[in-house]
């Protein structure tokens, strides 16, 4: 008798997997799951914090450089080229804003991020599966290898999947549905991915 509920529970654990997987292509028994809402201010947090990333120390060094040449310049009485090294400190203070401003501007800014996307990321033993929904509508899905990651960096409610210098897939750390963001990002480290903690 009890062997035989044993046998009908198996049986329904897998009808039910059969019929999930029926329902949703990318079912399947992922390690871990996020479901990441993405709009246009994850879109604007993104590149800021690219533009930092890319821009780096380079960020407050620069300004400061082209600052004290300028002055030197205009000490020495060279004011033409003391002027052009005070605009490039400024220009250059100036630039992630402008980076900043360029990249969130409504024209662009596609029109799945404008409405708002779901950017499912499930993790497997050898891969990440990402598919993406707007308004309802699939957008896409894409498979990647562990080794095609560049790395991850976990900052504030975000961890960014870098595939690029400055092209990744963002995941909100509070939008595991199975698994958490720190167990993630121990699961990425141990797959060789290079994980860097921000805040």
């Amino acid at each position: 008798m009890n062997e035989e509920f044993e046998n009908t529970a198996g049986e329904g654990a897998a009808e039910e997997q059969r019929e999930k997987r029926e329902q949703d292509p990318f079912f399947s028994d992922a390690l871990f799951e996020n479901k990441s809402f993405i709009g246009e201010k994850e879109n604007a947090d993104f590149q800021s914090f690219s533009i930092k990333k890319q821009m780096g120390v380079f960020q407050i060094v620069g300004p400061i450089a082209f600052a004290l040449l300028g002055g030197l310049m205009i000490a020495m009485k060279d004011y033409v080229l003391g002027g052009i090294l005070l605009a490039l400190a400024v220009l250059y203070a100036f630039f992630p804003l402008l980076l900043k401003k360029v990249a969130t501007s409504k024209k662009n800014v596609p029109d799945a991020l404008s409405q708002g996307m779901e950017e499912t990321v499930r993790a497997y033993a050898d891969r990440l599966e990402i598919s993406t929904v707007s308004g309802g509508i699939p957008m896409g899905s894409s498979t990647l290898l562990y080794g095609q990651i560049r790395e991850a960096v976990a900052s504030g409610r975000y961890i960014f999947v870098y595939i690029a210098k400055m092209q990744a897939h963002l995941i909100l750390a509070d939008g595991f549905t199975k698994g958490n963001a720190p167990e993630f990002l121990a699961f990425l480290e141990g797959k060789g991915v290079k994980v860097k903690y921000k805040n």
